[in-house]
């Protein structure tokens, strides 16, 4: 993280503890702010020709951010405005969850954003304002490195945790040949001939040992909302969903048709119990995890049939979250960490805080804002 951005960042809010000024308003977003929005979303994203149109936009931010079962009023998402346009954007989306049977709300921060023309204090006092609404935490699970110092300089902390990804590779050799960008020249052919017939035959090896029936039952928003209910005994901070909110988030992720084929099934387990997975997977072959359930007694089995489940459908290699809870499973299957994205959270709940630090929470990506398409492609 950068110490002087930072310090930049601190400065600028102690020299405007207000964190306005006579030509800046932060207000709540509202209908009429979304054509700003969406031409700020245009500003921000390089290469505007390949971005969605206007109107995509402006139906993704109302979507969201506007009439999402997580749009809050007491805790809704900021604009920024000057000279009577949109110049900054933060969405917020509240998250109920439960600490050791004590209610607690957790504002997810997401598409952080201000105009290149305007000075850095727009950003801070965005960002701060929306991490003083009415929440016990402020989390964010995808910051750049203006937003890392803005989350330090409130006196957020960084979770190390969940800013790791890791990777387990199931078809090695069409997952190499991947990395051939251009697949029309005579290596590209070449890897792209012969990576299918290799693992095929390296196949009887390489699969992982699961579910030989090849029968995946739904996942359905009631066995969602159980399972997160009965991790209750595994983590110390657990959504507390309702089952609507579960549809709505699943018919979203359902209709990201740009990335890939979205999955939500149960996972077979012995003595007639059962996991769940959702995720997506992906155009390129990897099957992206967005979250995972498996009872206590069933990590290690739960984690080989997530393998199993990946692996009859075709992914190359499966890539999810880090989670304390199966570091054990992952270390056992050699895979490959990387870091991924800058996590981090702040707040008046310290004890909530100290939870997510531990990975004692329950923070998958639809806990997040990872559910939610890339800045770049935005809602299909």
């Amino acid at each position: 993280m950068n110490e002087k951005m930072q310090s930049q960042t601190l400065e600028l809010w102690n020299n405007n503890p207000s964190g306005s000024s006579a030509a800046l308003q932060i207000k709540e977003l509202k209908n009429e702010d979304l054509e700003g929005v969406a031409h700020l979303h245009r500003e921000v994203f390089s290469d505007p020709h390949a971005l969605p149109s206007s109107g995509a936009l402006q139906a993704f931010y109302k979507s969201v951010f506007l009439d999402s079962p997580f749009a809050s009023k007491a805790s809704p998402s900021l604009v920024a405005m000057e000279g009577g346009a949109v110049k900054g954007f933060v969405g917020v989306l509240t998250r109920e969850f439960a600490l050791a049977g004590e209610k607690i709300f957790i504002g997810i921060g997401s598409r952080f954003m201000v105009a290149p023309s305007v000075s850095g204090l727009v950003a801070a006092s965005l960002l701060r304002r929306a991490a003083r609404s009415k929440i016990d935490v402020f989390f964010t699970d995808g910051a750049n490195e203006f937003g890392g110092a803005s989350m330090r300089a409130l006196g957020g902390v960084e979770i190390p945790l969940y800013g790791i990804q890791w990777f387990k590779v199931l078809r090695p050799f069409r997952f190499l040949s991947s990395f051939v960008k251009n697949r029309s020249s005579i290596l590209g052919q070449l890897c792209s001939g012969i990576s299918r017939p290799l693992d095929l035959m390296a196949g009887p090896l390489l699969a992982p040992v699961g579910n030989a029936s090849g029968e995946w039952e739904d996942l359905s928003p009631k066995d969602i909302v159980e399972l997160c209910g009965s991790s209750s005994s595994l983590y110390s901070l657990v959504p507390q969903y309702q089952t609507f909110e579960v549809e709505w988030l699943l018919d979203f992720c359902d209709k990201s048709s740009r990335r890939g084929r979205f999955f939500s099934k149960k996972l077979p387990l012995s003595e007639a119990s059962f996991g769940g997975i959702v995720g997506f997977l992906r155009p390129n072959g990897i099957f992206e995890i967005l979250n995972l359930w498996v009872p206590g007694k069933r990590i290690a089995e739960g984690f080989k049939a997530l393998l199993s489940f990946a692996y009859s459908h075709g992914a190359v290699a499966v890539q999810g979250r880090m989670d304390d809870l199966f570091f054990s499973s992952l270390r056992g299957e050699k895979v490959i960490m990387k870091h991924g994205s800058w996590v981090f959270a702040c707040g008046k709940n310290k004890a909530a805080i100290d939870a997510i630090q531990k990975g004692k929470a329950l923070m998958g990506g639809l806990e997040g804002e990872l559910w939610l398409p890339s800045a770049r492609h935005g809602h299909t």
